[in-house]
């Protein structure tokens, strides 16, 4: 099998016989943008009868700009269309080539009282970067207009704005009377989902179109609330439609090392043959290490694609695979020229570069080397990853690790942030933080997957702050997690005994951090007295940042203690904000009484430790910034969120001086 490159595959997908096929390469030329191949796609367009794909082509040719013939073609199609959606993308297409329409005229055709004038107006307003603040009080007027096809468009234009505000005059369409516009405004929010939206978007996965339901789909995807992911797999089972299916598999890809996320792809692969469908879950598999390494997932998918035309996985596999590879990685590419059928060319992709033998990364094709390359071909070089969930938890974190090289990824805009602390050996520690950039166990088994598979630290680290839910902890005390437990995992909800109603029923699922680690942190009062001493200073001297008044309000109400103590315990991981006692309460009834605090994000690097294949060592550390009851709000309040600063710099302080004070054989350990 010779794989080609992207252009290839797109081209040679819209020439398929299956629209649904032709599609995926118009979707893929439109992001390619391929100048030279400018002639081919005019073909394409001229001769597509499928207005869903002669959409996508039209647009492609305007985003590639002033190519000679692109703008007869597209004219000459517009003179012989009735008003249609394609017709309109047409003249957005026509748009981009003219390199926009100016302002003025723009707003004339929204002012004008004729509703097929307006439309034309936000058409042209669409992404149109010469359009100014003052017409979007007139696009969000024309929102309420009679005619369905300019709210479509009010929408969309709308949406297009780097400026775009969801509030409730917007979230009223997803309950549109034309399934269009309701899916338009599916389409202008997806990204910017509030909570307020969810319950609607979930209520849409049951509309008799298509398209509203795929667009309901990756509008809840990207709002990644907790049991969102759930949602949709349930709802997959009733699914009848391919590109939903499709949106469904895709949207679950930054969480696949998750069991119940992991059991239902392999699931899929058993049981799809739609190329679509298969399609997704090649792609899926090709950025999940772990979906690559499982043997059952491999044979079923090798086994599903039998059944499917050769066409259609050729494509698949050249466009999820061969686009990483540099044309360079000649060995690379002669190897593939040897892969004959589906079961060779699947026991290629399994021992591809990014894959890992033994424990070891081998060498990366070229293109793939980003931010993490010089920590794959030498696992030793990285020893410690550090994961913070807020910005504000990273704005107190930074400056206390002292010179640091920001690193970014050009394929997802995040930074690493890379340092190095001298330990007593004098030996450097390498040492990496990330800016997860949210809260949720969801977001913290992504990126701790990601790094532990590019990074192969000695340790990750979850820290931040947390609630403190046991009566023995104060604010600015710091807890180390001997075990973290995602106590919403697995539970259930059971009648109450009158039968009225319900309550939950928890199960949890509890990970063990490294005991060696928490081991060494419980004796470190002991055993490194000098540097636990002078990190309780500093921790003392940092307090005196809150006002006065307050902190000697907080040591007298006995909320904080005159120097912050280490505890080692039970920490509970899970989506819900602690601000009530009843919440407490009930957690510790249902679940665990020995829970120290009460966070968000730990267990998700619990479980991609779980299920990595490496000797990475997992630490939680956790400084106290409320209780978790009803004086969070005042709590937070103080000194402009002075208590939880403090809270984050002793956390940070006391990593940084175990990292400083302890051996470099006990930070390293034993690697596989």
């Amino acid at each position: 099998m010779k794989f080609r490159s992207p252009i290839e595959v797109a081209l040679s997908q819209i020439s398929s016989l299956d629209a649904s096929i032709r599609k995926l390469g118009a979707q893929a030329l439109c992001a390619l943008q391929p100048q030279q191949e400018a002639a081919v796609v005019q073909e394409a367009f001229r001769l597509e009868r499928h207005p869903g794909v002669a959409k996508w082509l039209a647009l492609t040719l305007g985003k590639m700009g002033k190519n000679k013939g692109s703008k007869e073609v597209l004219e000459a199609r517009l003179k012989v269309l009735p008003d249609s959606d394609l017709r309109d993308w047409i003249l957005v297409s026509l748009n981009l080539i003219n390199s926009y329409a100016p302002n003025k005229k723009v707003t004339e055709l929204l002012e004008s009282s004729d509703p097929a004038v307006n439309k034309e107006g936000l058409i042209l307003a669409w992404r149109n970067p010469r359009v100014q603040k003052s017409t979007i009080k007139t696009q969000r007027y024309l929102l309420e207009s009679g005619d369905p096809s300019v709210r479509r468009w009010a929408s969309l234009s709308l949406g297009s704005r780097k400026d775009f505000i969801v509030d409730e005059a917007v979230l009223e369409h997803l309950a549109d009377p034309d399934y269009l516009a309701l899916e338009w405004t599916e389409h202008a929010i997806t990204g910017k989902v509030p909570e307020e939206a969810l319950q609607t978007l979930e209520t849409n996965l049951a509309h008799q179109e298509p398209r509203v339901r795929e667009w309901a789909i990756k509008a809840l995807a990207s709002n990644g609330a907790t049991g969102v992911y759930a949602r949709l797999i349930k709802h997959y089972s009733s699914e009848t439609d391919d590109f939903c299916c499709d949106a469904i598999i895709r949207s679950l890809a930054p969480v696949s090392a998750m069991p119940e996320v992991h059991d239902f792809l392999v699931r899929c692969a058993k049981t799809a043959i739609s190329p679509v469908i298969i399609s997704a879950l090649i792609d899926v598999a090709s950025t999940s290490a772990t979906l690559r390494a499982d043997v059952s997932f491999a044979a079923a998918l090798v086994k599903t694609t039998s059944l499917a035309n050769s066409v259609t996985l050729q494509s698949a596999l050249e466009r999820s695979f061969s686009a990483q590879l540099s044309p360079t990685d000649s060995k690379l590419l002669r190897r593939m020229d040897g892969s004959k059928d589906a079961r060779q060319t699947w026991d290629f992709l399994s021992t591809l570069p990014w894959a890992t033998a033994n424990g070891e990364h081998k060498n990366l094709p070229t293109s793939v080397r980003n931010w993490n390359s010089r920590m794959t071909t030498n696992a030793s070089e990285c020893d410690v990853v550090v994961l913070i969930a807020k910005k504000e938890e990273f704005r107190s974190f930074l400056p206390l690790l002292g010179e640091y090289e920001p690193d970014d990824d050009p394929k997802t805009g995040k930074s690493s942030y890379h340092s190095q602390v001298t330990g007593v050996d004098g030996q450097p520690i390498h040492l990496v933080a990330l800016l997860v950039g949210g809260m949720g166990n969801e977001r913290s088994v992504f990126w701790a997957q990601k790094l532990n598979e590019a990074m192969r630290p000695s340790i990750l680290v979850n820290i931040g702050i947390a609630g403190g839910i046991h009566e023995d902890v104060r604010l600015g005390d710091v807890i180390v997690a001997n075990q973290v437990e995602n106590y919403l995992s697995d539970a259930r909800a059971v009648p109450v005994k009158d039968g009225n109603g319900f309550v939950l029923d928890l199960a949890g699922d509890a990970f063990k951090t490294d005991a060696s680690l928490v081991s060494i942190i419980q004796n470190f009062e002991f055993s490194h007295s000098g540097a636990f001493l002078a990190w309780r200073n500093e921790c003392k001297r940092a307090s005196q940042e809150i006002p006065s008044e307050k902190r000697e309000m907080l040591i007298a109400k006995e909320f904080l203690r005159a120097e912050p103590r280490i505890e080692e315990g039970h920490v509970a991981s899970g989506p819900i904000v602690g601000a009530a006692a009843a919440f407490v309460s009930w957690l510790k009834g249902k679940g665990d009484r020995s829970y120290l605090a009460l966070e968000m994000e730990s267990a998700g690097g619990g479980l991609a430790i779980h299920e990595s294949a490496t000797s990475t060592r997992h630490l939680v550390i956790r400084g106290i910034s409320d209780f978790g009851d009803e004086r969070k709000k005042e709590l937070d309040s103080i000194g402009r969120g002075g208590v939880r600063n403090l809270a984050m710099q002793n956390a940070t302080r006391l990593l940084i001086t175990i990292l400083q004070s302890v051996r470099m054989p006990i930070i390293r350990g034993l690697r596989i």
